[in-house]
């Protein structure tokens, strides 16, 4: 979004620089292509999910987080010379290839990305008990197998990097088309399994939507 804006309001690109810089240095060192997705400048510090710095979930990576950042940088890493430097574009190519290859390799490994991950790039330890310190439950609290909008976004990530469409197109077969409301009013709405039955997600839908048309997928 700052990119746009900046492309029309030149008041936006020192903006743009210092968010681009921020991302830049969010990503954890020794863990490649993941980044934290908060910042404490009263403190300092860096956390996990942002929408709740305060919780268990502020102690983890939420995906959604994770990809937006990673897509973000890839995005930016083509912007006019006038608004990012060539170190800067650089370092967002590389950043946003380092997350979609992390990505990739959680896929092709385990055939699925979840909600939460820990900061080490690990699944997040099962939790359903009430007196948890760390309360995570799989598939209550962390959508272990992903989401749709998970899919379009790593999907998404990929396109902009010039990853092969063939493989892309796989992903968005298996986890988004195949992932579709089949009956019922819905029918067509992306995200049944993770929406409950009688119910839908429009973050899926409209996530899933977006990413089958960039890739040029004709579904």
């Amino acid at each position: 979004a700052l990119h746009f804006a900046a492309l029309h309001l030149p008041q936006f690109i020192p903006v743009l620089r210092t968010a681009t810089q921020l991302l830049l240095d969010a990503e954890i060192r020794g863990v490649p292509g993941l980044f934290y997705n908060g910042y404490e400048p009263t403190k300092g510090t860096w956390t996990g999910d942002f929408e709740n710095q305060g919780d268990t979930q502020g102690k983890h990576l939420k995906t959604i987080q994770e990809l937006w950042t990673a897509i973000h940088l890839a995005r930016v890493a083509t912007a006019e010379p006038s608004m990012l430097s060539s170190e800067q574009r650089a370092a967002a190519a590389a950043a946003a290839d380092r997350s979609f290859a992390f990505f990739k390799a959680f896929y092709d490994a385990n055939g699925r990305i979840p909600e939460y991950l820990t900061t080490s790039g690990g699944d997040v330890p099962n939790c359903p008990g009430r007196n948890c310190l760390d309360r995570r439950q799989r598939n209550i609290e962390n959508e272990f197998e992903g989401s749709g909008r998970i899919y379009a976004l790593f999907v998404r990530l990929g396109h902009y990097r010039g990853a092969d469409a063939s493989y892309l197109k796989a992903v968005a077969d298996r986890m988004m088309l195949g992932d579709r409301i089949t009956s019922g009013k819905l029918a067509g709405m992306f995200g049944a399994k993770t929406a409950g039955a009688g119910n839908s997600d429009a973050w899926n839908t409209l996530e899933s939507i977006l990413s089958l048309c960039i890739l040029g997928t004709d579904n």
